[in-house]
């Protein structure tokens, strides 16, 4: 009988440790969600004389009255960037694909281009929840193999 009931303790604790590693850092791990924003934005599409796009151009972007660049970036492959104006009046953009060619452009952006932060919904869960929900459902695995293994033993020892 003590020697079940050690290899029932030592299964349980073998299934905890195992689990340990894999549960301790989702626990303080931070999630992620995408948030569409419709509405806002200025896109701004380059294209070369024939019309082909000027794809992965690089993209910088200056603020109304501002010496500093407020973004840099490159053009998808259809010539596309989106930029988010969080100030009235003109903007500076000079799109350069690397190989001579070079477009500067004023960009008028009034109030209602501003963008709209929206808020993420909340998930249900909150960071503690899920974390209590993992150590329950260990608890709960933990419980059934110990209860499987007392009805096996209870089975032997009536057989006897």
């Amino acid at each position: 009988m003590k020697k079940s009931k050690r290899r029932i303790t030592c299964i349980v604790l073998s299934i905890a440790l195992i689990n340990i590693p894999y549960s301790i850092p989702y626990s303080f791990a931070h999630g992620v969600e995408a948030i569409s924003e419709g509405a806002g934005g200025t896109a701004i599409r380059a294209v070369y004389d024939g019309g082909e796009a000027m794809s992965y151009a690089k993209v910088t972007i200056s603020a109304p009255d501002s010496k500093t660049v407020f973004q840099t970036g490159r053009s998808d492959r259809n010539g596309r960037f989106c930029f988010f104006p969080d100030v009235s009046g003109i903007w500076k953009v000079v799109m350069e694909d690397g190989i001579g060619h070079r477009l500067e452009m004023a960009v008028n952006a009034d109030q209602a281009q501003k963008a709209h932060i929206k808020q993420p919904e909340s998930s249900g869960l909150n960071k503690m929840g899920k974390v209590l929900f993992g150590i329950s459902l260990i608890f709960f695995m933990a419980s059934l193999l110990i209860w499987l293994n007392a009805k096996k033993i209870l089975r032997q020892t009536a057989g006897k």
